[in-house]
């Protein structure tokens, strides 16, 4: 696919689905072609567990992949997280956690999100692991919509120097690392 589309710069990336081993569902040859990957678990193909085997496999991911440079949607106690273990391993692998608006749309699919994004954020701003801050619609009307999640944000006090998102240079260094 071309790198520059009527002007713009284009970046290529996935969302792909973390397994049990730790490991990711799309084969090298197709991570090999994208810029970024962003991996999270998904129930429909991930036995969830307990929060410390759910949080061991999610850093088994960021360490085992170099194209995982974000984890999805880490906000829901439908699928128990290691909040600690999970932000270290984030930041021990050069990794940035996902804050996600869907997560947050009423009525709420996801259990729990809000107070796990203040306990992921509090842990974010104590180890300086940034997030990046998205709609992750799954519909094209929500594209680009994160009204929910910047006001959670700045009613948290989150440092916003953090969020990657904000400035295309800021994130452009952080998908060349690694």
């Amino acid at each position: 696919a071309p790198r520059v589309l009527y002007g713009v710069e284009m970046l290529y990336g996935s969302e792909t689905n973390v397994l049990n081993s730790g490991e990711v569902d799309l084969d090298q040859r197709h991570l090999d072609m994208l810029d970024y990957a962003i991996a999270g678990i998904h129930p429909h193909c991930y036995k969830v567990t307990d929060a410390a085997t759910n949080t061991k496999d999610v850093i088994g991911c960021m360490q085992a992949n170099k194209k995982v440079r974000f984890i999805s949607h880490p906000d829901d106690d439908r699928i128990p997280m290691d909040y600690e273990m999970l932000v270290k391993g984030a930041r021990d692998s050069g990794i940035a956690l996902e804050v996600n608006n869907s997560s947050l749309v009423e009525p709420v699919f996801r259990v729990n999100s809000r107070e796990n994004y203040r306990t992921m954020l509090e842990l974010c701003e104590k180890y300086r692991v940034p997030v990046i801050v998205n709609s992750d619609a799954h519909d094209p009307s929500a594209v680009g919509r994160v009204n929910l999640a910047l006001d959670m944000i700045k009613e948290y006090g989150f440092d916003e120097g953090l969020i990657l998102n904000t400035d295309e240079q800021k994130l452009m260094e952080f998908l060349m690392r690694k």
